[in-house]
């Protein structure tokens, strides 16, 4: 009976209320209403699609790729072109920063892979419908770590009288670090050092480069260190002659006819207090005792300490060894020479008949050569007296340094007399007695 009572009520509310009259404009309004919504809607702020360009591609776990050796090779920046769709007003709100674009490269190894583009819109209201490129195409090489040696190119000369001298570079090899394509193209690590005007030792430190078998730089890797310190001697330079250290005698009867050394000069180079006192080289001591016929000797070089050959090592020491001949050879005595003559006397009778016979001991290509004329005759008068009848000796002169020289007979009997005597008979007895 109640609930009789309250739908009776209900319905006089409605009999009598407002909302119950012209009920058939109020559909047509709300008709209207919504028609006029949705032209708003289509036509005011439409649903559109817009492209935004060049989105950065943010590759996810690089970090990763370096814990497992990786590199990515070629690490330039990827871009693509983003088809997003939403009410204008929505697109009107989006940029960049709105749109995120990724790749990730965890789980990929060496060499060529394509990565899948994942991308996102940041605002609620517009969706990606398309992107420009599906993936990217990367390169990921191994992380390696390689030690190359050091060369340093020596540029310019000294001053005019000096030349390089010895080098040295501290470190000799440095850490090389990168992909390994690239660390395996790396030859070298190159510097330069010039030397233009120098006369002492140079120290610097010198850039150095990574370059390949061409001299061309290699990009893309990483040195331990970026310097070296080199230093180089400046030494001064001098020819001087090779002299062949003999020790010993050759056997009786033989005799040493010439030593050559081949080369006879070599080219020294020092410190120049050192280098300015030395004028020869010798060889190592060559024994020759007993030795009895040629022969031919390959050396090394008494080289003294801070003293640098610059080419020369050893020394050819080539030893000529004849037997030893005796000549006589005949020279007259009308060839003999007068010295210091006492001014107050004449000679007058030297007995200067015949000749002298001279006995000389050599090998024979010296004796062949021998005459006469190879021979100097002197007698000393310093001691001479007047009326004397006396034996002075002989003394002989050669152009040649010959082994032995002597006179069968040294001495002749000279006679003097005084120009200021008045009586110049000599007792003929005298020269008998003598």
């Amino acid at each position: 009976m109640k609930e009789n009572k309250q739908s009776n009520k209900f319905g006089d509310f409605l009999k009598k209320s407002r909302l119950t009259h012209n009920t058939g404009l109020k559909i047509v309004s709300l008709c209207f209403a919504l028609i006029f919504w949705v032209y708003v809607m289509d036509q005011v702020n439409p649903l559109m699609t817009q492209t935004r360009e060049h989105i950065k591609v943010e590759l996810l776990n690089q970090g990763q790729l370096i814990q497992n050796g990786l590199i990515l090779m070629d690490q330039d920046d990827y871009f693509v072109d983003v088809k997003i769709e939403g009410r204008r007003n929505d697109l009107f709100e989006v940029n960049s920063d709105s749109i995120v674009i990724t790749a990730d490269l965890e789980g990929y190894g060496k060499g060529k892979s394509s990565i899948p583009i994942q991308a996102q819109s940041t605002s609620p209201d517009c969706t990606i419908v398309d992107l420009s490129q599906k993936d990217i195409k990367v390169f990921l090489d191994k992380l390696v770590e390689i030690e190359k040696s050091v060369k340093l190119d020596i540029k310019g000369n000294p001053q005019t009288g000096y030349v390089k001298g010895q080098l040295s570079i501290n470190p000799q090899e440095i850490l090389v670090k990168g992909p390994e394509s690239y660390v395996n193209s790396v030859a070298s690590l190159a510097g330069v050092l010039n030397l233009d005007g120098f006369d002492a030792g140079v120290s610097k430190e010198i850039p150095i480069k990574p370059v390949d078998n061409d001299g061309n730089i290699v990009k893309g890797v990483e040195l331990g260190e970026n310097y070296i310190n080199a230093h180089i001697d400046i030494w001064k330079g001098r020819k001087v002659s090779i002299n062949p250290a003999l020790k010993g005698d050759v056997k009786k009867g033989y005799s040493i006819v010439e030593v050559k050394v081949i080369p006879q000069v070599m080219d020294i180079q020092g410190e120049k207090e050192i280098i300015e006192k030395i004028n020869r080289i010798n060889t190592k001591i060559i024994d020759v005792s007993g030795l009895t016929q040629s022969t031919d000797v390959r050396v090394g070089l008494e080289i003294p300490k801070r003293v640098k050959s610059q080419s020369v090592e050893t020394a050819l020491v080539k030893i000529k060894v004849e037997p030893l001949e005796t000549k006589i050879v005949e020279v007259p005595v009308q060839s003999i020479s007068f010295i210091n003559i006492p001014e107050n006397l004449d000679i007058i009778d030297g007995g200067m008949k015949g000749e002298v016979s001279i006995v000389v001991e050599d090998v024979e290509s010296v004796l062949d050569k021998l005459t006469e004329k190879d021979f100097t005759l002197v007698i000393d008068m310093k001691d001479a007296h007047a009326g004397t009848n006396k034996k002075i000796p002989v003394t002989i002169d050669s152009k040649y340094d010959l082994k032995t020289v002597s006179i069968i007979e040294n001495r002749v009997i000279i006679i003097t007399e005084d120009k200021n005597a008045e009586d110049n008979n000599i007792d003929n007895s005298d020269i008998q007695n003598n």
